[in-house]
């Protein structure tokens, strides 16, 4: 497994982290969702829309009213938040095992454990 720009994926599996700036400067990054994906799942996030000349995100809702609420807020300050990939090639199960462990790592806000807007363990 590798951390790795979109770009240079080689498999179909990998997990990401999707952060965002905090602190007074914002001189630091908080992870605030972890999640698997195959293709461009994480890209969506990012992809924006013209139509008739109005930016629009395509995927503006997720399943997750936290996760929309803080994505919305750091849009509404003229920000994106930032996503890393972690390239896990054909091995799906692989993958999964590397969510749960980020989910530990990071802990889930509705637990009061960390700083993730995830709802469940992952995997």
């Amino acid at each position: 497994m590798s951390k790795v720009p979109f770009g240079y994926i080689t498999g179909p599996y990998y997990t990401y982290e999707i952060s965002t700036w905090i602190g007074p400067g914002r001189d630091r990054m908080e992870v605030m969702y972890v999640g698997r994906g195959r293709k461009g799942r994480a890209k969506a996030y990012y992809r924006l829309s013209k139509r008739k000349g109005v930016d629009r995100y395509l995927n503006p809702k997720t399943h997750n009213p936290g996760l929309d609420a803080a994505m919305a807020l750091i849009r509404q300050m003229g920000c994106e938040p930032g996503i890393v990939a972690h390239d896990h090639g054909a091995d799906l199960g692989a993958c999964k095992r590397h969510e749960q462990e980020l989910i530990r790592k990071h802990g889930r806000r509705d637990q009061g454990t960390g700083t993730l807007y995830n709802r469940n363990g992952g995997g």
